[in-house]
């Protein structure tokens, strides 16, 4: 198969409206969907995730949100807790990013980088 994409894809978006995909039809009212294939393919990556950290769905998938759905920084903060570095996302945070006001936007920036702010927009919209 051809689905072995970078983990870091999967989540966030990036590549998920293939045009390429005949498909796609069905979803084009939403720029971020994803197709059952790219769904059982994140499954998949989430059990390993699972499996390869030792942990429960709910220890998981709470790992992903704080990383806007990293596998590989989600791996890190499961296995060494301790070791990560930087501000991880949090509901609070995440409300100030939904509120619009330019000056929580740049407080945020100046938290979690512009990079950071970017992505997590983009996996908010995915996750929503």
């Amino acid at each position: 198969r051809e689905s072995q994409q970078d983990d870091s894809e999967s989540l966030v978006g990036e590549g998920s409206a293939s045009p390429s995909h005949p498909r796609a039809s069905e979803d084009k009212d939403t720029a971020f969907s994803l197709t059952q294939a790219q769904l059982e393919e994140d499954k998949q990556k989430i059990r390993e995730l699972m499996n390869q950290t030792n942990q429960d769905l709910v220890s998981v998938t709470k790992a992903l949100l704080k990383t806007s759905g990293d596998f590989a920084a989600a791996v890190d903060l499961l296995l060494n807790p301790l070791s990560v570095s930087g501000p991880l996302w949090n509901r609070h945070d995440d409300r100030l990013l939904h509120s619009g006001d330019p000056t929580d936007r740049q407080k945020l920036q100046e938290k979690y980088g512009e990079e950071s702010v970017a992505k997590r927009i983009v996996f908010l919209q995915v996750e929503g």
